[in-house]
């Protein structure tokens, strides 16, 4: 029993060990303010991606693909230092479905933010958590209605965004997988796939360590 408690505790460090370190990262830009990092200073403020110029957004449910000309996404960096952040609003537009016009609304706002939290992976680059993603897409006139979101962490959903350190960096969701709620049309896939390429315009310069 001595023997069983003691690997019981062991790997119940290893674990908290493991979740503190996948959770902390340090959020560095040329022009941050905080403390000294490998490449500029700690970043903590307002942070704007936006498309790609050749690029699209794209949400893939089942047979249909709704393919967006314009988004942007808002959020700010709360804690350079540990990662913490959140999103405060990704907009979509110009959007349709095979020729057919639709329109996308996330739920993400100032008032009501979705909790993020940037994750180191290798050399200046990482990846964007999100919790409570919720989206709607509305096609031909609002006839077809389908509701999207994934699970808060700890439920095995969380979108997972990977971020290309540089100046700029890069946003690249590619394949998150949300699934249908309630409200949605009898036509709407079980699940949806987000996909796109943005450009880091504020800051000039993003780098995780």
């Amino acid at each position: 029993m001595p023997q069983l408690k003691t690997l019981t505790i062991v790997v119940a460090c290893l674990t908290i060990l493991a979740c503190a370190t996948s959770a902390d990262a340090k959020v560095c830009s040329t022009t941050g303010t905080g403390a000294a990092c490998g490449q500029g200073n700690v970043f903590t403020n307002a942070v704007h991606a936006k498309l790609f110029n050749t690029s699209t957004a794209r949400l893939e449910s089942g047979a249909m693909t709704i393919n967006c000309t314009e988004s942007e996404i808002y959020g700010s960096v709360t804690n350079g230092s540990t990662g913490a952040g959140k999103v405060e609003g990704l907009l979509f537009g110009t959007c349709n479905a095979g020729g057919v016009g639709c329109v996308i609304t996330a739920t993400a706002s100032e008032k009501s933010p979705w909790t993020a939290n940037v994750v180191h992976t290798a050399g200046v680059n990482g990846k964007l958590e999100v919790e409570t993603v919720r989206a709607t897409s509305a096609c031909n006139g609002g006839a077809i209605v389908c509701n999207y979101g994934a699970a808060k962490v700890g439920n095995g959903a969380v979108p997972e965004i990977p971020i290309t350190g540089g100046e700029p960096a890069a946003v690249k969701p590619s394949n998150v997988k949300l699934t249908k709620e309630a409200g949605s049309n009898f036509l709407c896939s079980a699940t949806a796939l987000w996909s796109g390429e943005y450009e880091v315009t504020t800051p000039n310069s993003l780098f995780i360590e």
